[in-house]
């Protein structure tokens, strides 16, 4: 077998899923179509880190790699208003974040890839130390800054943070190969 080229596909959280909108779909998708004789194929994010995955067969899912707790903070998160106000405070979130970035770096350290297909400016941030070719596609209308602060509008952390984010997001646009802006 000749040697494949290693592709990573990343985004900031989540997990690859038909089910979803915007990048985990489309990674899903990629991920199910790829020739796996020419490619390995690694995903990232804050949720998962998978290597050499091979398209799934029908109903299987991504969602059951997920941990146990993963998988149960996701549920609190989802059905609790009181356990997303608690994640939301400025408190955790600085906490969170710093979590998330190590979590992203951490996976990676030491492995080599031809390719980082970064699905948002935040995970390619964290993994522009690697030495590949980076493509950065975006699937909103607008910056990630502009998604935390509709969703975090009022949180101290933002409002204390809102220039570091808008660096790594440049720096990540700055340092990638190529920019796909995918508008719905």
């Amino acid at each position: 077998m000749m040697d494949r080229t290693k592709i990573l596909f990343t985004t900031y959280s989540g997990y690859p899923t038909p089910n979803s909108g915007g990048p985990n779909k489309i990674i899903f998708e990629i991920i199910q179509n790829l020739d796996r004789e020419k490619y390995q194929v690694d995903f990232l994010s804050y949720d998962l880190f998978l290597e050499d995955i091979q398209p799934l067969k029908s109903k299987e899912s991504f969602e059951n790699k997920l941990s146990v707790k993963r998988r149960f903070t996701n549920y609190l998160f989802s059905n609790y208003k009181l356990y997303r106000i608690l994640t939301a405070n400025s408190l955790y979130l600085k906490y969170h974040y710093k979590k998330r970035d190590n979590r992203l770096k951490k996976n990676v350290r030491g492995k080599k890839y031809d390719v980082i297909h970064a699905h948002d400016s935040l995970s390619l941030y964290n993994l522009l130390n690697l030495e590949s070719k980076k493509i950065l596609t975006i699937h909103s209308k607008g910056s990630i800054v502009q998604d935390l602060k509709d969703n975090f509008s009022n949180q101290k952390y933002l409002k204390r943070n809102v220039e570091r984010f808008w660096k790594m997001e440049i720096d990540s646009f700055n340092k990638a190969d190529i920019v796909i802006l995918l508008l719905s």
